[in-house]
């Protein structure tokens, strides 16, 4: 009995002796074990995603492997600037490309230099959580609303944000992606349809492929690349093409059909004059008799 107790002393002697000793193997305690491994852990984190695409409902209906490879989007619950600081500081940020598209919101209730301030706070935010990482904003989009008063007043505060965020970003050597959106593009006046987004994901390709490295030489050759991973083709360039090529099958369709109009009216022409000259021929028979 008293070699039970003493082997089971032992044993649990030995267990503590094994925690020593990997301790001051590892140079600190387990708790410190634990930091470095989470340290390692966000770091691999931040680079599970090239991209990643932060904003609000503007970004919704966004497909993230149809712009580039390893690319995230995330749509904000609270979506506005102070939204997303909270979702830079939680630690969430991943990748080493960091796109915003927020502001529109803020633009609606606040004077243009306020909400500029929200933005500089989100980039010194996203400079902190992530080392050396690329930052892109994409501009405010424009609104359009039923009342006439409130698309005018929207289009001002937008035009003088852009101007700000502008001159603000070209300071601190941020891209900023600009759009050339209209009411056509937008289901309801304010989100993106089908269109909306092809253009939207057109014009962040245009800012982003030199920042990826994504080079375009020729139409035979579309994706000739430095120093980045593989990407996919853009969607927009696809959605494009397609509809080139549908306008010319459509175009050829009307060229078509009015060259087959002009040869029916030749038809019914040539079918006049036979139907005259057979009238008159009957006539002269007629009077012959």
């Amino acid at each position: 009995m008293n070699n039970d107790l003493k082997q089971v002393h032992r044993s649990e002697s030995e267990k503590e002796n094994f925690k020593e000793t990997r301790n001051n193997k590892t140079g600190g305690s387990l708790n410190h074990n634990d930091n470095e491994t989470s340290k390692n852990r966000n770091s691999q984190d931040e680079m599970k995603y090239h991209v990643h695409i932060i904003g609000s409902s503007i970004v919704k209906e966004l497909v993230p492997n149809r712009i580039y490879r390893n690319t995230r989007v995330t749509t904000l619950n609270d979506k506005t600037i102070e939204g997303a600081l909270d979702f830079a500081n939680s630690g969430k940020l991943q990748g080493k490309h960091i796109v915003y598209q927020i502001g529109s919101n803020e633009s609606d209730e606040k004077k243009s230099d306020e909400v500029l301030e929200e933005i500089e706070a989100l980039i010194d935010a996203t400079n902190n959580v992530l080392k050396n990482p690329s930052i892109t904003i994409g501009e405010v989009l424009p609104r359009f609303y039923h009342n006439s008063e409130k698309s005018k007043c929207f289009k001002e505060k937008m035009q003088m944000y852009n101007i700000l965020l502008k001159d603000y970003c070209k300071e601190k050597g941020i891209d900023v992606i600009r759009y050339n959106m209209h009411f056509s593009n937008m289901y309801d006046g304010i989100h993106l349809n089908k269109s909306g987004i092809n253009q939207f994901v057109r014009c962040m390709n245009e800012v982003m492929n030199p920042i990826l490295g994504i080079v375009y030489a020729d139409k035979t050759d579309t994706n000739i690349r430095k120093n980045t991973p593989v990407y996919s083709k853009n969607v927009g360039q696809q959605q494009f093409g397609y509809n080139d090529s549908k306008d010319q099958q459509r175009s050829g369709y009307k060229e078509n059909r009015g060259q087959y109009n002009e040869n029916r009216g030749q038809y019914n022409e040539n079918r006049g004059q036979y139907n005259t000259g057979y009238n008159n021929n009957n006539n002269n028979n007629n009077r012959g008799q």
